[in-house]
């Protein structure tokens, strides 16, 4: 980063960006094809030579030359276009101004230009960026009156006067989107037909089976349950040999050299009763390191939510910082409130943030190098996630260790075997492209994150890792944590249950490996977790019947075994991977703390049951977890914080 991004941001800053060079004579507007957009910009003291250094850099890069001098801080985007209002004979949209949009039916969202009412007259609403600073100045040499009663408009401030007026058909087409145009993919309903069908069946021939041989049923159940569990321990095993071939430790924030033209970025963070989370956000989404003529902030709050859209509306946002409410109606879940944003975006990429996030402040550049790396094929990359409140208890503790295991564990070595990737909720980067192919986040889905990895695997896009983290707040009471692991868990069955709709296509569109490694992070997981408690009953119960002396029939002697096998070996891997995790990162951890895996596995299996209850009475109902109740390291240092 050049390090004056900021610089126009002086009291005039065309005369401060121009100032100890020599004026000349105007320039005229065909000396250089690319200097139409800028050449009236010496009557306010820029220089020839600037303008035509510029003109000719755009011509060779094939961009505006206004939006080059933009992107490089000689002038900020409100100054270049207030001058182009005055060129044109046009005016500019006041801050405090409301635009009402004129025959609301017949525009869309995206659009550049729209008939407008400002007060009590109508006039044309346009936005020069995205109609082309070029092509608005060619509009005005064509006709120079054509622009006399034009209001120029930021190009978000358009699509938000849009978006609010349209926004019951907005609702409806987003919560319909996915579910019109690919429902296998979408979590409105929990089975189809066929998965009903055979689930139906299945019970059927077991009942009638356990029926008339009880002993044999039994046997073959706990098989069929151990065979997910076993999944599981071999997944782990797998990835505790493959994470020493990854490289260790986070990269250096300093190798993220910038190119010198940037992608345009949207960072979108759903707000829902957080308005004691907006300062902090606010500041450390300001400390994000990119230019701000090219970023766009979008805090998405729910209309009815009126104590957290005041205090976005009442903090001093940023240049480029938009507060959107979001109209009601249901379900009431993040991803609704992502897809509406969506239609906001003007980026080339986007990124994920909740409101207790705070971001690395090189982030954004670690992923877009990672894009340009990537190739054409990359839809997505996931940063890590780090608890940054400490260990104040033992469940924040288990959580922190959870996390890492997680993220600097299971993601990174998915990756670099090139598996589907069940994403995390916050801080993946998006290329807009892919994300609007695959038809976004399904509103359905209550952990979304989860199923658009999936989703974009099998629509044949591929997800990544990178590494400056995100700091996020681990949950030190009992109630908040039980709330926002079953919302998790609810959605991974509903995950489960979409990408289990038509196997034999998921096997086409993923390939045999990609399918068993899919089931294997997420089926699994799902049925282990949920099986816990009854291998460590029967466990338990068997062997104290067996050291009392009771004899053991020799079918129930092989389920106790293959219970003690299932738990013995999802301990001793899960613990085995986190402790070879934290010593690539220089960590310990205590063998007291690890000892008491096992009980919160029991408090994961009691969360995942609460989440198989919700599955059939509440489906899409969004449990919000409380956060602000912990004290944080202060979001200015933790760029230090590797």
């Amino acid at each position: 980063m050049r390090g004056r991004h900021d610089a126009g941001f002086a009291a005039d800053p065309v005369r401060s960006a121009a100032k100890s060079v020599s004026t000349h004579a105007p320039v005229p507007e065909d000396r250089y094809p690319a200097l139409a957009e800028i050449a009236f910009l010496e009557r306010s003291g820029f220089a020839t030579e600037l303008l035509s250094w510029a003109s000719s850099l755009a011509r060779a890069k094939s961009i505006d030359a206004a939006e080059l001098l933009i992107d490089r801080s000689y002038l900020n985007r409100r100054d270049y276009e207030m001058r182009l209002a005055e060129h044109c004979g046009a005016r500019i949209l006041e801050s405090d101004e409301t635009l009402r949009i004129v025959d609301v039916a017949a525009v869309e969202i995206g659009t550049t230009s729209r008939l407008a009412r400002l007060g009590g007259e109508e006039r044309l609403a346009l936005a020069p960026q995205a109609i082309g600073y070029a092509a608005v100045l060619e509009l005005f040499r064509a006709d120079p009156s054509v622009l006399r009663h034009a209001i120029f408009v930021e190009q978000t401030q358009l699509r938000l006067a849009v978006f609010q007026a349209k926004a019951n058909s907005v609702v409806a087409s987003t919560l319909a989107g996915l579910r019109r145009r690919n429902p296998e993919f979408s979590a409105s309903y929990r089975f189809d037909e066929a998965q009903l069908t055979v689930l139906c069946l299945l019970v059927a021939a077991f009942t009638v089976f356990a029926w008339f041989r009880p002993h044999a049923a039994y046997v073959g159940g706990m098989l069929v349950i151990s065979m997910f569990f076993f999944g599981v321990v071999l997944l782990r095993a797998l990835q505790t040999v493959l994470l020493s071939r990854l490289p260790g430790g986070h990269a250096p924030a300093h190798n993220f050299t910038a190119a010198e033209d940037h992608p345009r970025y949207s960072i979108l963070v759903p707000l829902y009763r957080e308005a004691n989370q907006v300062p902090d956000l606010v500041a450390s989404l300001a400390a994000v390191d990119w230019p701000t003529t090219r970023r766009e902030v979008f805090l998405i709050c729910e209309a009815r939510d009126r104590e957290t859209l005041r205090a976005t509306r009442n903090a001093r946002l940023p240049e480029g910082f938009h507060v959107v409410a979001c109209p009601e109606g249901g379900p009431r879940t993040k991803p609704r409130a992502l897809m509406l944003a969506l239609e906001l975006c003007t980026g080339d990429f986007a990124v994920i943030y909740d409101a207790e996030d705070r971001p690395h402040p090189m982030q954004l550049r670690e992923a877009w190098a990672k894009f340009r790396e990537g190739g054409p094929d990359l839809a997505c990359v996931q940063a890590p996630l780090v608890v940054d409140n400490g260990a104040p208890n033992w469940l924040s503790s288990l959580f922190d260790l959870e996390y890492r295991v997680q993220f600097l564990g299971n993601l990174p070595v998915l990756a670099s075997l090139n598996a589907p990737l069940p994403l995390g909720g916050t801080s993946n980067h998006f290329a807009i492209r892919a994300l609007r192919e695959c038809g976004g986040w399904d509103p359905y889905n209550v952990t979304e994150d989860a199923d658009i990895g999936i989703r974009l695997a099998r629509m044949g896009w591929r997800c990544d890792v990178i590494h400056l983290p995100t700091f996020e707040e681990a949950p030190e009471r009992f109630d908040i944590w039980l709330r926002q692991r079953t919302r998790w868990l609810k959605g991974w069955m509903q995950t489960a249950l979409v990408h289990s709709r038509r196997p034999i296509r998921a096997v086409q569109q993923l390939g045999f490996r990609g399918t068993v490694m899919f089931h294997f992070a997420t089926t699994s997981i799902v049925i282990s977790m949920l099986s816990h408690p009854l291998f460590l009953f029967l466990a338990v119960y068997d062997l104290a019947r067996m050291v009392s002396g009771i004899s053991i029939n020799p079918l129930m002697l092989f389920v106790t075994g293959l219970c003690v096998f299932n738990l013995v070996g999802g301990y001793s891997t899960w613990i085995y991977f986190a402790k070879a995790i934290l010593a690539k990162q220089g960590r310990q951890v205590s063998w007291r703390l690890l000892l008491t895996v096992p009980v919160y596995w029991f408090l994961i299996s009691f969360a995942g049951w609460n989440a198989v209850r919700e599955l059939i009475v509440s489906p899409h109902h969004w449990e919000k977890t409380r956060h602000g109740l912990a004290k944080r390291r202060d979001f200015a240092n933790i760029a230090g914080a590797q």
